[in-house]
This record gives C-alpha cells, structure tokens and sequence, in this order.
C-alpha cells in the first residue's frame, strides 16, 4: 500500500480535484481498474475509521466534560484535538481523517524511506555498521528491560551521522516548498526580488551539492563527525525550516533514532536475512 500511495502522491498534489472523485469510487471497482490507486482508498478509509474511534471514545469517556478528572489520562493526537479549544467546526470528522491521513503517509512512508537507507548502507559497509553497533553497545545492554531514551541517543554523535546523512541521501520532499516575503524585497548577490515574490530552492540540490558534500551520491555518516563544513547543516533541509517547519521535525527524528539503535544494538541482534 505504501508503494502505492507513493506513486500517486505526486498525482494527487498537482490535479486537487483527484482526490475527491476517487472517493467516489467503490473499492473493489478501483482495486480491478488500477491496483495501485486502491492505496489512496484503502487510506481514506483506514483514518475514517481512526476518526471515527477518536470521536467515540471522547464521547463515551465524557472527557470533554471533564478534563480536570482525566488530566492524567494520556490521549491520541486527534482527542487531543477534541479536547482542544478550537472551534467546533475544526474537530469535525472530515478534519480528524485529514490529520490521520497526513500523520500516517508523512509521519510514516518518510521516516521507512529514510530507514531503509540507513539499514541498507550500514549492512553493506561492515566497518560502518561495527562503528555504529560499538557506539550503542553500552547504552542498549540493558534492552528490553531498559528501553533507550531519545535525549540519551542524540548524544551518541555516530548514529546522530548515520541518520542526518540518511535524511539527506533520502532529500525528504522533492518538490519547491515556496517562502514568500510579503512585506520586504530580497537582495541575493545582484539580483533583486520584489516583495510578494515566492521563492524557493530545490532540496535536491541542497542536498546534493558538491561543494558542500564531496562525493554527495556515498553514505558517509563520517563527514558529519567532529569539526566539519557548517554548511552541512545548514543545507540539510528535509522537514523544511522557518515559521513553516515540518511540525512531526521532533517526532520523527525521535522514531528514527529509536528505531535504528533498536535494529543495531549489538552483536546479537542481527536483521539479515
């Protein structure tokens, strides 16, 4: 399904009204038609459900009611947007899906690509896999009965390498994601850009700049070890940056650094075939 929901994407993006008809369209008569454009279905209906589930539980829970009894109650994403103070028309169960939708192919195709480069590189570079397997073997001794806490894995500055390097081979969102300047003109070197101008630069290109990252097409976690080229980091753009920043930024790189120090705990833990 996740192939599936990859190859329409870009589709879906750039004809809107897409979406909406496809809806329209039975499952089965779409899954005999075009296998592949089932996904987006099979999706839209999966987060109904979880919307659905969302609304149900704040309902018969009575948590709306009250929230000083259910304070330490732990909630999903969407009840927690039914407990919210937004309006009600922001917490209906088409808004609910959309959120499931986004959480579920932005918060989940992205970070499996990503991981499947960083799996795949470390497999096939034994000295780079030992490297990272060394770095975590103290911290993760203790798993399961002790599972690792992110704000101890950012500091293990290896397997911080192997997923900014992962997350840059992977580029993230290939296409523009445009800033507009409503209310300033843009000098860059000679030329000038009014205001009200969208402007962007490709992510591809950042991440792939030779004059920033020799050798750009090779994993190489070690060139973001010790006192390196800080145009690294500021090329390094997958969640996109600004007031308009990917908001799962935080979560995602929390997933994948639990994941990968999972996988690559020690010696014993191996995920060959």
């Amino acid at each position: 399904m996740l192939h599936g929901l990859g190859t329409q994407t870009p589709v879906l993006f750039n004809f809107t009204i897409l979406p909406r008809i496809l809806r329209l369209i039975p499952l089965g008569v779409m899954a005999r038609l075009h296998p592949e454009g089932a996904a987006y279905l099979i999706l839209n209906s999966y987060t109904e459900t979880i919307a659905d589930e969302a609304l149900h539980n704040v309902k018969n829970q009575e948590l709306a009611s009250t929230k000083e009894e259910s304070s330490g109650t732990r909630h999903n994403i969407l009840e927690t947007i039914l407990l919210s103070d937004l309006p009600a028309s922001q917490k209906t169960k088409s808004r609910l899906a959309a959120e499931a939708s986004v959480i579920l192919s932005a918060g989940g195709i992205t970070q499996m690509r990503t991981l499947t480069i960083a799996v795949y590189y470390l497999l096939a570079n034994p000295a780079k896999e030992k490297h990272l397997r060394d770095e975590l073997a103290g911290l993760m001794s203790e798993y399961p009965d002790k599972k690792p806490r992110w704000v101890d894995l950012e500091k293990r500055p290896y397997l911080v390498a192997c997923v900014k390097e992962s997350l840059r081979l992977d580029i993230g969102a290939t296409r523009h994601v445009a800033k507009v300047f409503p209310h300033d003109e843009i000098r860059y070197k000679e030329w000038f850009i009014p205001r009200g101008t969208s402007v962007s630069v490709p992510i591809y290109q950042m991440h792939y700049d030779e004059e920033v990252y020799p050798d750009p097409w090779k994993f190489v976690p070690e060139r973001l070890l010790g006192e390196y080229d800080p145009r690294m980091n500021r090329n390094l753009n997958p969640f996109s940056k600004g007031s308009r920043v990917c908001l799962g930024k935080n979560l995602a790189y929390a997933d994948m650094y639990i994941l990968l120090a999972t996988l690559f705990r020690s010696e014993d833990a191996v995920i060959r075939d």
